[in-house]
């Protein structure tokens, strides 16, 4: 089992895409440890909490400091990774070097190139602004390494390159993942399109610096990967609103969506839900289950259901099948084999 967080909805960025923009109707919500405790207790085996947001760094770094001491004295196995944009830290590194260098901890944050990243509406995110980020996290934190993640849309796709040869010259890797409709974005990105841009990047012999790259191959070759390529995430994912809301899904937690929804209280007493299982938008349409690249459309209910609103079903299908023959290529190359062996990155 793995758990997502989003202990608060507060965050200093004011990002134009994003996707966890009304998560709770108390603005002033904060996700009780009680709850995460609860369900250690239930889930005592839960390999790792992302901790999302909102941002991350709006909690105080006692309350990571006091789950991880819970987590310790109950013997979990659990670690704790937290996506965040690092702002807090730096403007106050101080504040946070001896939670970000506890060996639970995992930190990876986020940039992209556009004007959608902005860290008050107006001012945007910029490369400079990342690049001392980064210097900072090298400085106080020495021995992890951090990795960033894109959010590509339409406004930025042709940017998306941009980030291979950044995550290049910082030595690290990138992760370029689709918008979705949540939130402040208003529309989603077809994966077909981001398949397209996996492709380029193979092409350029640039995979070991964007892990997806990797992990869509390696499910086409029905090799276990999380989200937002498992179609059975209810079995092994959770989430938890800053308003202790409970939901199998990170995105559709955006979303708030009832269907997805779990009694928090029952489950905690044993039960045990699969609420996606029974989802209607488990395919894109019948054609797909015939089609080689049906676990990569039809890999995430979220994604379908935001193709669905959008009347994108069509051009996903067009385009993902004239990328067929060189995603297949893609998946079956020496550089995506090297990958899974651990000889690159």
């Amino acid at each position: 089992m793995n758990l997502v967080i989003k202990p608060t909805e507060a965050c200093n960025f004011s990002c134009t895409f994003c996707s966890s923009s009304y998560l709770v109707d108390d603005k002033k919500a904060r996700l009780e440890l009680d709850k995460i405790y609860q369900f250690l207790k239930r889930f005592p085996n839960t390999e790792k909490i992302f901790v999302v947001g909102g941002d991350p760094l709006m909690m105080p770094p006692k309350y990571y400091k006091d789950l991880i001491q819970h987590i310790e004295q109950n013997k979990y196995p659990t670690i704790l990774s937290l996506t965040t944009n690092l702002w807090d830290f730096y403007k106050k590194p101080e504040k946070w070097a001896e939670l970000f260098n506890h060996p639970r901890i995992e930190i990876g944050t986020s940039f992209q190139y556009g004007d959608g990243r902005q860290i008050k509406p107006g001012e945007v995110f910029t490369e400079a602004h990342f690049r001392e980020v980064y210097r900072i996290f090298q400085r106080y934190v020495p021995d992890k390494n951090l990795s960033f993640l894109a959010v590509i849309d339409e406004s930025n796709e042709h940017l998306a390159l941009d980030h291979l040869y950044l995550a290049k010259d910082l030595g690290t890797q990138c992760r370029l993942v689709y918008s979705s409709m949540s939130g402040k974005s208003g529309d989603v990105y077809p994966i077909s399109k981001m398949i397209d841009i996996y492709i380029q990047i193979w092409k350029l012999g640039l995979s070991e610096y964007e892990e997806s790259c990797f992990t869509v191959s390696e499910k086409l070759k029905n090799v276990f990967v999380g989200c937002n390529l498992d179609r059975n995430c209810d079995s092994s994912m959770r989430s938890l609103n800053a308003d202790g809301r409970y939901f199998s899904c990170g995105p559709l937690n955006d979303d708030l969506d009832t269907e997805n929804e779990i009694n928090f209280n029952e489950e905690m007493a044993g039960d045990f839900f699969k609420p996606i299982q029974k989802s209607e938008h488990k395919v894109l349409k019948p054609e797909c289950f015939s089609c080689k690249m049906f676990e990569i459309c039809n890999g995430c209910v979220k994604h379908i259901k935001d193709l669905k609103k959008t009347n994108r079903v069509e051009e996903n299908c067009l385009k993902m099948k004239s990328l067929e023959k060189d995603f297949l290529e893609m998946a079956n190359s020496e550089m995506v084999q090297k990958m899974f062996r651990g000889q690159v990155g």
